[in-house]
């Protein structure tokens, strides 16, 4: 399968949405819990699952790919185009996108964010 735009983006996060697949298992498993340890063990890990996740931005990170793509010259609609059938400069900004994703620079103001 081609990976698109969207796709080579979110690769960068690929830990950080499998903590998310890993919440969602275990928001199952508690709900499916009969013992009374299992379901304090349970409840125990989804708790530092959420916030290992909020702590690092899990619950925005489809709307900060947008905005870094957005603000890189990506239009919406070529988030689903294979990267292969970019040009040479739209790879590069590509590049600078996976970048800027895991940093605090805001690309759409183009300037670092205090921390």
């Amino acid at each position: 399968m081609k990976k698109s735009v969207g796709d080579e983006a979110r690769n960068v996060f690929t830990d950080l949405y499998n903590r998310v697949e890993e919440t969602e298992s275990t928001a199952r498993q508690l709900a499916r819990s009969t013992s009374e340890s299992e379901t304090e063990r349970l409840g125990h890990q989804f708790d530092l699952l959420q916030l290992e996740i909020g702590r690092r931005g899990g619950y925005e990170l489809d709307h900060k790919i947008e905005r870094v793509l957005q603000g890189l010259g990506f239009r919406a609609e070529l988030f689903e185009q294979p990267v292969e059938q970019l040009s040479g400069g739209q790879k590069n900004r590509m590049l600078l996108a996976k970048c800027f994703c895991t940093t605090q620079f805001d690309v759409a103001r183009r300037a670092f964010k205090p921390s």
